[in-house]
């Protein structure tokens, strides 16, 4: 098989079987429909302060059912062709897929007392195993990689990230059951998601950037010394934070713990959420191709959406009244795993999709049948429907947060919201019905 000049230096023969990544992408969607059906049934009870278990519940839906079921398939995809690293026993995929769904699926029920509190435990020790099932399988494998580039260690950092995410919230899920817990919950919450949103969604997008944007886009290669300070700029903004964590639990910064820790990530936020979007802008605007399709249109709303998202990450820190301190707590977490990475892993999963059953189904067949073109395996109008959906699912559920009196219009926002978010899981399920049906006729 002969490579674009974009695939050269991929390990494209190291691949996993097609059934391993793709059983993670099409189960993602799932959780999308889950989520919009939260909103659909609670209203904007949802939307009151993000410590509700129900609100727990839609918050893990996307970070983990959406944005990390998508990226943990991504690794089983990248550790092998981007890294050159060969994933161990990569069978046990399936078994990470199982204990990270089942365990989201139990959180939502216990977030709405349908299985017993205790059962909670359950549902974190689920998730607890499958992401040492990952750390142990790809986590190995990409530090025993010999491949030194951004996108590598992006992709460690991802994974260490996860791991520590993970810690954090098993250790805090111990704050439902007992008053013994060091200090306010809700800052190892900020601290928690800081981890989860900068450094493992953060490294992660910006370091498949690097590699897909060329492939899939036909941009300019970005230099190693913009990628290599970008990915240094997050190490220091996810470590502060850490650390300044692990003096609160030890009793120092008591009282200025929130804003120090903040303060101590926006290296971090900065590189994520205004150095990474304007070099992705640029790039997208300087590409080989001229044509527009419908899936550059998820990485342009993405990266505008980080800069929002960025003011309200400070908004969230720092204004403590009663009444709006806590919509742009939910505010912040809407854009960041809706909007922001939400849109961008929308997006990717409109060409990676088609790229892996290119690959796996009719790559082998090129010259002796009628292959078809990647980018025309999922219609143009099904790609547009899904970011039209996306986009106004983004805007109405802001509108929820932000309106100021609860009551009939709020609801029905937040209602309205719950449907549209079901639709575009929905579109997005079809995008893999339409790709799983495409075969090579072979006579």
């Amino acid at each position: 098989m002969s490579l674009s000049p974009e695939m050269e230096g991929l390990s494209l023969d190291q691949a996993p079987p097609l059934s391993i990544p793709m059983s993670f992408f099409v189960t993602a969607p799932l959780f999308l429909v889950i989520a919009g059906l939260v909103l659909l049934v609670n209203g904007s009870a949802v939307l009151t302060t993000p410590l509700l278990p129900i609100t727990f519940g839609l918050a893990h839906l996307g970070t983990l059912g959406f944005l990390g079921v998508v990226m943990m398939g991504a690794l089983y995809q990248m550790t092998p062709v981007v890294a050159v690293a060969p994933v161990r026993a990569i069978r046990l995929a399936h078994v990470v897929h199982f204990f990270l769904a089942t365990g989201i699926l139990m959180l939502v029920l216990w977030s709405h007392q349908l299985i017993p509190p205790g059962m909670a435990h359950s549902a974190f020790g689920s998730i607890g195993l499958a992401v040492l099932v990952l750390a142990f399988t790809v986590g190995v494998a990409l530090a025993k990689s010999k491949t030194n580039s951004p996108s590598v260690a992006g992709m460690r950092f991802a994974v260490a990230c996860l791991v520590i995410v993970m810690l954090l919230g098993n250790w805090m899920s111990t704050s439902w059951y007992t008053t013994n817990f060091p200090g306010h919950r809700s800052y190892y919450v900020q601290v928690h998601f800081t981890i989860a949103i900068l450094g493992w969604v953060g490294g992660l997008l910006t370091a498949v950037a690097w590699q897909t944007l060329p492939m899939f886009y036909m941009t300019p290669e970005v230099s190693k010394t913009k990628a290599w300070s970008l990915f240094a700029l997050i190490v220091v903004g996810v470590s502060g934070a850490l650390l300044v964590m692990i003096f609160s639990v030890f009793g120092f910064l008591e009282n200025a713990g929130s804003e120090l820790a903040a303060i101590a990530a926006l290296p971090a936020a900065f590189a994520v959420w205004i150095w990474h979007p304007k070099i992705v802008l640029t790039s997208l605007a300087n590409r080989r191709r001229s044509r527009v399709d419908p899936s550059i249109k998820f990485w342009r709303v993405g990266m505008l959406m980080a800069l929002p998202t960025f003011v309200c990450a400070g908004l969230a820190v720092f204004v403590t009244h009663q009444t709006w301190g806590p919509r742009f707590d939910l505010l912040f977490g809407w854009c960041a795993i809706f909007g922001w990475a939400g849109l961008i892993v929308h997006g990717m999963l409109t060409r990676i999709g088609p790229f892996l059953i290119w690959f796996h189904r009719f790559s082998p067949h090129i010259g002796r049948i009628p292959v078809p073109a990647m980018r025309r395996m999922i219609p143009d109008k099904l790609i547009e429907a899904g970011w039209k959906l996306h986009v106004l699912t983004l805007a109405l559920g802001g509108g929820a947060i932000l309106t100021p009196m609860d009551g009939h219009f709020r609801t029905w926002l937040a209602r309205s919201t719950g449907l549209l978010l079901l639709a575009t899981g929905a579109v997005i399920a079809t995008y893999f019905k339409v790709l799983l049906g495409l075969k090579p006729e072979l006579k």
